[in-house]
């Protein structure tokens, strides 16, 4: 009997959670244009992507719609340029030369066929100076392992953020292969990287040799970035989407209007 009476309360209890998630009117949430437009003195070729929101809770997750009707125009320092539209490859390029100036504000601006609109403005940076590297080496396991300290002139208050990346580049004997991109390292430095007057940071990267490789070059990137880029990226370096249990991250957005980043970077490479 006390077995029937809790069969009963449980399908009671499970029939009334239905109804209440059944009753409950999922809320319309706005499609918003995402921008992703990087800039800087290192390319001549640039790349604009656009594409709509996907809100949480879509049917369709996981696809995201291109936006090719866009009229997308970034000006200052009395240029203004209409990017192109590459349907191939479904982003707005263009080639022209910016010549940017450190200070100089640049505008993006957007709009859509439907009449959506979407702005920004990014100050172009200046670009890190005094640049020291120190590489030390160790094998293990038959691969070299590099591990590199860079500093550079500490310049708070003129620029407070910095983007750092590695590139190692993989030069083939002739026939086998291509030169191509190998490993890759990125770190965002800012105020709290200080040390004795200068920005400091460390890292690793594996430098293979062998199978047909040539030659092994290894670039050090120093960007200039603003504090928009610096707090975007340090949130996506910890963002985990495979974790269901990591709480809700809200990403850095400097678009008026829409989401996503408009990035200008002031970069210079040092070869190791």
């Amino acid at each position: 009997m006390k077995n029937t009476l809790f069969i009963l309360l449980l399908i009671t209890l499970f029939a009334s959670c239905e109804t209440v998630v059944t009753d409950v009117e999922i809320p319309e949430v706005s499609r918003k244009t995402v921008v992703e437009l990087a800039m800087g003195n290192l390319t001549s070729t640039y790349k604009a992507s656009l594409t709509k929101s996907n809100p949480i809770f879509n049917s369709r997750p996981g696809e995201f719609e291109v936006i090719a009707d866009a009229t997308l125009v970034v000006s200052g320092n009395g240029i203004s340029d209409t990017f192109l539209y590459d349907v191939s490859n479904a982003v707005y390029t263009s080639r022209k030369n910016y010549n940017f100036a450190p200070g100089q504000i640049y505008e993006l601006n957007i709009k859509t066929k439907d009449g959506n609109s979407v702005s920004s403005k990014a100050a172009y940076p200046v670009a890190a100076t005094g640049i020291e590297t120190k590489v030390d080496s160790v094998v293990q396991f038959g691969e070299t392992i590099y591990r590199f300290h860079v500093k550079w002139d500490d310049q708070l208050g003129v620029n407070d953020y910095y983007q750092l990346e590695c590139y190692t580049v993989f030069e083939y004997e002739p026939g086998l292969t291509d030169t191509i991109f190998g490993g890759f390292y990125r770190e965002y430095v800012g105020p709290d990287d200080i040390i004795n007057s200068n920005y400091v940071a460390d890292g690793e990267f594996y430098k293979y040799e062998g199978g047909g490789v040539n030659d092994v070059k290894v670039f050090i990137v120093i960007s200039g970035i603003s504090e928009e880029h610096y707090k975007y990226g340090r949130v996506l370096e910890k963002y985990n989407p495979d974790n269901p249990f990591s709480e809700p991250t809200l990403i850095p957005t400097n678009i008026e209007g829409g989401l996503g980043m408009f990035v200008l970077k002031n970069s210079v490479v040092t070869e190791l």
